[in-house]
């Protein structure tokens, strides 16, 4: 059974690869990124880059379709931001391109503590 995973992006992005890359999880047939735009101030993360990157290293190495889905500019601190895209996603995805909603796996340990919540 082919699954639609969504994972959050941070400023660190092995989990990504590591999911991508498990064998014994379920076929990955399409990928979403949610991530923040790039940070201009502060610490200065390039948050779309990063996630660019990425998209473009899965597809460079595999079947796999990735799809980014960038939260407005605070975005990632506010809850609301990333549960309205994951439920976009589920409802662009379900049921029109999936028989069934455990095809969909979302993995939270990336990103901000605030996007896991």
């Amino acid at each position: 059974m082919e699954t639609v995973h969504i994972m959050l992006i941070g400023e660190n992005v092995g989990h990504v690869y590591t999911a991508v890359e498990d064998t014994s999880f379920q076929k990955i047939k399409r990928i979403y990124l949610i991530h923040s735009p790039n940070s201009k101030v502060g610490k200065k993360i390039p948050y779309e880059k990063r996630a660019k990157e990425v998209k473009k290293k899965i597809e460079a190495t595999s079947s796999k379709k990735v799809h980014l889905v960038q939260l407005p500019e605070n975005g990632a601190f506010d809850k609301t931001e990333t549960i309205m895209a994951i439920a976009k996603i589920v409802k662009k995805e379900y049921p029109s391109k999936l028989g069934s909603q455990q095809q969909i796996a979302v993995n939270i340990t990336g990103g901000t503590n605030m996007m896991a919540v």
